[in-house]
């Protein structure tokens, strides 16, 4: 699905209303839709002024992170159309303030965003093709800041950090089963990095 077609389904828009605020015909809106003929520059522009997203988002399929950012983008434009001016007395001085309807569900989406960003690393790390592969590989927070940081040691390529995360999943691996599902999961996702990088953890004997 090309770009537009998902942020016209986020902002609830139909092309004939898209067309009418870019000033040309629905026919074209729906050209560009069905990836019939390419988005010329001057409306990439217009549609990027319009839904306040990149230009470049328009015309190719978008990935989990951009999605969210539509959706983020969705929901700001709400929170304008709907902010709520609350007037307040404080100290005998008349305070007023907006209110924003909409910001919990940003900031909700703001931290699955860091999610998503971050998933996205790990499948380049481990050269996965899908998205739904990425969702059986890691699909829960507590994995997150673990990776995090497994992939910054790997990508600035610190020898001595690499062999202490292999000697630490050496004796997760040794020392008994791990006790959570969690627990399971971070040691397999380690054991997939590891394997990425052709670092094979030795069995250490218990004694």
């Amino acid at each position: 699905m090309i770009g537009l077609e998902s942020i016209a389904r986020v902002f609830d828009k139909q092309a004939k209303e898209i067309a009418e605020e870019l000033g040309c015909s629905k026919q074209t809106v729906s050209g560009w839709i069905n990836e019939k003929t390419p988005i010329a520059d001057k409306w990439k522009k217009r549609l990027s002024q319009m839904f306040g997203l990149p230009e470049a988002f328009f015309s190719k399929k978008l990935n989990r992170v951009e999605l969210i950012d539509v959706e983020i983008a969705y929901l700001r434009k709400l929170n304008e159309e709907n902010k709520v001016i609350v007037e307040e007395v404080v100290d005998g001085e008349l305070n007023k303030q907006k209110r924003y309807p909409y910001q919990g569900e940003i900031w909700f989406l703001e931290q699955q965003r860091e999610k998503e960003v971050l998933l996205l690393e790990t499948g380049e790390l481990l050269d996965f093709d899908s998205d739904n592969e990425l969702d059986e590989y890691m699909n829960s927070l507590p994995y997150d800041e673990a990776l995090k940081t497994i992939n910054y040691i790997f990508k600035t390529g610190e020898q001595g950090h690499i062999q202490a995360v292999t000697l630490l999943l050496e004796l997760l691996t040794t020392w008994g089963k791990p006790r959570s599902k969690a627990s399971k999961g971070l040691i397999y996702d380690m054991t997939e990095l590891l394997k990425k990088h052709n670092i094979t953890p030795s069995p250490i004997e218990r004694k």
